[in-house]
């Protein structure tokens, strides 16, 4: 999870999405979109992604915080094409 390239929130907290990568760092791929203008994941609100387990190859489960730090969120599956 980061939140490199989310300054959609000016002067505030910004969210994060998820990214999968080799151990070396390279190889960095988007998996969500949450937090990146246009996109349809995109709600024009605040979002955090936080812990995940894999359930298969191209898919996750994971929760979204959608307040700054506090523990009110939901749980998503997210399924992106690997």
């Amino acid at each position: 999870m980061t939140s490199y390239e989310c300054g959609i929130f000016p002067f505030q907290i910004q969210g994060s999405d998820w990214w999968i990568m080799n151990t070396d760092g390279n190889d960095k791929e988007h998996l969500t979109y949450m937090n990146k203008r246009n996109s349809t994941q995109f709600v024009n609100k605040y979002r955090v992604a936080g812990s995940i387990s894999f359930i298969s190859d191209n898919s996750l489960l994971g929760g979204v915080m959608t307040k700054p730090l506090s523990l009110t969120g939901y749980t998503v599956k997210v399924v992106f094409d690997k």
